[in-house]
């Protein structure tokens, strides 16, 4: 039963990142509260049980604030970021500046250049965001058949791959200039591990 509830809490959390709009939010109150994640930001414990609370707690504040699956993508994207921001404001009084640095840029990396402002810094032609829009419409697409149709480790690994994939196909749209900007925006790449939440 723990297996099967690791690989459901796994799964979910890889959905989420195929749903740029739902990046901050995985099982159990998000990003922050991954193990992985709280290691690279070098969290003390208080810092942990205190993030783990920002967590829950944005989390609880947008839980009635939930979109349709017909919501467009400008409004998945209008709902990432105020959710974002309160998260940030929160992360504040919590972590050190180059912590929550660090943090936002995790999280870039993971909702990818799908985050407007990032296109907008970028400073993206229309024909790059169209390419972006179809490739992140394709691996949305390909990641609910997987994980509609797949079981276990085998759709977790599929859906990872293509996450992956996807990324990568994004990052080839931009020009030379404007991937060395992308790479001083994300910081060194991160590879999150998902685990089965402790229940500590």
């Amino acid at each position: 039963m723990r297996t099967f509830s690791k690989v459901l809490a796994v799964m979910g959390a890889a959905i989420l990142l195929a749903a740029p709009a739902l990046a901050q939010f995985g099982p159990r109150g998000g990003l922050i509260t991954n193990a992985s994640v709280q290691k690279e930001l070098k969290l003390s414990d208080d810092q942990i049980e205190k993030a783990k609370k920002v967590g829950m707690d944005v989390q609880a504040k947008f839980k009635d604030d939930k979109l349709g699956k017909d919501a467009t993508p400008e409004e998945r994207e209008a709902r990432r970021k105020k959710v974002s921001a309160e998260m940030h404001k929160q992360l504040g009084d919590v972590l050190k500046a180059e912590q929550l640095k660090r943090y936002k840029q995790i999280e870039l990396q993971q909702v990818g250049l799908a985050d407007t402002d990032a296109q907008k810094e970028l400073k993206l032609t229309d024909e790059q965001k169209g390419k972006l829009k179809t490739i992140s419409d394709d691996t949305r697409m390909k990641v609910r058949e997987v994980f509609k149709d797949g079981k276990g480790a085998e759709a977790l690994e599929k859906i990872q791959k293509l996450n992956k994939e996807g990324k990568e196909k994004q990052v080839d749209v931009l020009n030379a200039d404007q991937k060395k900007q992308w790479k001083e925006m994300t910081g060194e790449p991160f590879e999150i591990k998902f685990e089965r939440p402790s229940t500590n």
